[in-house]
């Protein structure tokens, strides 16, 4: 690395020490456009235990949340970036280039298109998605063994509390319920599909929202695939349901992008 370039750390969730939270929906937000970009970075794990009573000391902050990335320039200047989206603005002003952005052509209209997508992602696609998973994604942490972490799993069920896990346990276990609640999954994704069929009709080439290749909304919305993956049925049901025809073939191109191996994913 020259001298004068920025060294930048990610700070990211693990589900237990030195393993990856490969489910966790966020840092798939920043990991995406990284190596996409082909930035240089270091990638520190925390465990959920850690992020509640650790990183607020060591950052001198109330709270923080994940991605956070730590950028320390030439001569000591030190900024810490939180929020995906705040950190794929630095990435593509600092490592973005016309022919690989972040944000397509048109860095402000792209940046407005993106900012849209991401707060629909987590607004709306995430909100029918979660009920699904919750439970799968706590049965994730280990209970006993050798990585057991009974405090990064008592801090996950301290966010939800016991009885919404309950809840969400027993109509995960109910046909009529999941039936309902994948057809939400497939509407919202259905907004996704129509962009996606647009494009085609139109002639337009290119399989992502991006065009030809992907940009800060593509990987905002991947971000919830690997979260959905806790759940083997939602993604049959769903990512991969016949009636997503364009969003599947968006999803393989994705995948042949070669961002993400299957092998840091959950199976399916």
């Amino acid at each position: 690395m020259h001298i004068d370039t920025p060294s930048l750390t990610l700070y990211l969730l693990c589900q237990y020490p030195e393993r990856p939270m490969s489910f966790a929906p966020h840092g798939w937000k920043t990991v995406l456009p990284l190596r996409y970009l082909n930035v240089p970075y270091e990638t520190v794990y925390v465990t959920l235990a850690e992020l509640r009573q650790v990183l607020p000391k060591t950052f001198g902050m109330e709270k923080v949340t994940l991605p956070l990335l730590v950028v320390k320039e030439f001569r000591g200047k030190v900024q810490t970036i939180m929020d995906s989206y705040n950190i794929a603005q630095y990435l593509d002003k600092h490592y973005g280039t016309p022919e690989k952005s972040l944000f397509a052509s048109d860095p402000e209209l792209g940046r407005h298109y993106s900012r849209f997508i991401e707060h629909w992602v987590d607004r709306s696609l995430a909100a029918e998605i979660r009920p699904c998973v919750l439970h799968s994604s706590y049965d994730l942490f280990p209970e006993d063994g050798p990585h057991a972490d009974i405090a990064s799993r008592s801090a996950f069920l301290a966010k939800c509390g016991q009885a919404r896990m309950d809840e969400m346990t027993a109509l995960n276990s109910d046909p009529e319920w999941t039936s309902k609640q994948y057809s939400a999954v497939r509407k919202e994704l259905g907004i996704i599909e129509t962009v996606l069929a647009e494009r085609s009709r139109n002639g337009e080439s290119g399989l992502f929202l991006g065009g030809t290749r992907p940009v800060h909304a593509d990987f905002c919305v991947y971000a919830f695939y690997p979260y959905s993956r806790t759940n083997k049925e939602l993604v049959r049901e769903t990512w991969h349901h016949e009636s997503l025809p364009y969003v599947r073939k968006w999803l393989q191109a994705m995948q042949d992008e070669g961002l993400v191996s299957e092998s840091q994913l959950l199976k399916v």
